[in-house]
């Protein structure tokens, strides 16, 4: 390989691949709202990121715990998010 040259692996599939329309929005006043289909519920992550091509939304929850925690705070927050993600998938969107 050739000094200072770039390598990448073209066959990795990456979470945000397939698609350039990514929008992100956060439960922030002066950020842009969530989508309609995070809007008419009542949870709001605090950063949403969505694609209206392929109907994707990846949804994120900041979580500070203490370390002893880590995994019940994680499984707290799955937990909260759980019936928005089934509700988001039989509206025919990939939720995570």
């Amino acid at each position: 390989m050739a000094r200072g040259s770039i390598t990448t692996n073209t066959h990795r599939k990456d979470l945000l691949d397939g698609c350039d329309d990514w929008l992100v929005s956060a439960d922030l006043p002066e950020w842009e709202r969530h989508p309609d289909v995070i809007r008419k519920t009542t949870l709001k992550p605090d950063i949403v990121i969505h694609s209206a091509s392929t109907q994707q939304i990846i949804m994120v929850e900041l979580t500070v715990p203490y370390e002893s925690r880590m995994e019940e705070a994680h499984a707290i927050k799955e937990g909260k998010y759980l019936d928005l993600t089934k509700e988001l998938k039989k509206d025919g969107y990939e939720a995570k």
